[in-house]
């Protein structure tokens, strides 16, 4: 019962904040220390002593554990939504206001957060690290994918990362490419100056 109690009511009552803003650590460890006091004391300001750390209880049950959310994790996804909004740009004011006040003429990928940026915008700058490795743009006639600046060859593959200034200036291809105008017909065609450093990153779907 009470487990059920954790899963449904209490992470229902961080489920605003959570798609807002990615939570201080120490206040997620505070909201995880009063779930586990629950859990085995039925209050969650009990003081007394708890027998299992409450990470082992967050680990599905086919691998010893209870199947409580992890805070962290749920935090995680939750906000991920404003990040899918935005390298997707989605038709809502929110992310043309992101685009013009925080974005213009930046790279999402590279920027660093300026002094002046709100948490919110810190956050999706934060959001951005962890999930760049799961993130592939598809080409196609709405993707404005910018060559060597974004992550289109393969997951969290950004070219830029890959070669030096020197490199990319005999590949001829300026710094402003779109990724578009190398792909024909569904299929990428690169100069073979480019597939010669770039050969480790780019997937089979490259050819000359």
């Amino acid at each position: 019962g009470r487990i059920t109690i954790i899963n449904s009511i209490i992470h229902a009552m961080t489920v605003y904040w959570c798609k807002c803003f990615i939570l201080p650590v120490s206040l997620l460890s505070s909201v995880r220390k009063a779930m586990n006091h629950f859990l085995w004391t039925g209050s969650m300001y009990s003081k007394k002593l708890i027998p299992i750390a409450f990470d082992k209880l967050e680990k599905p049950q086919i691998y010893g554990g209870l199947g409580i959310k992890c805070m962290r994790t749920w935090n995680q996804a939750a906000f991920s939504k404003h990040f899918d909004n935005l390298i997707n740009d989605r038709p809502n004011l929110w992310v043309k206001w992101a685009r013009h006040h925080h974005l213009g003429n930046k790279n999402f990928w590279s920027m660093e957060p300026s002094p002046q940026c709100g948490l919110v915008w810190r956050s999706i700058l934060k959001i951005r690290d962890i999930l760049l490795p799961f993130v592939q743009l598809v080409l196609g006639p709405h993707c404005n994918a910018k060559f060597w600046h974004d992550p289109w060859v393969g997951r969290g593959i950004i070219l830029s990362n890959l070669l030096t200034y020197e490199q990319r200036y005999q590949t001829g291809i300026p710094s402003n490419a779109s990724a578009s105008d190398y792909c024909q017909n569904g299929e990428v065609t690169l100069p073979y100056t480019c597939l010669l450093y770039t050969s480790d990153a780019a997937d089979d779907s490259l050819r000359v």
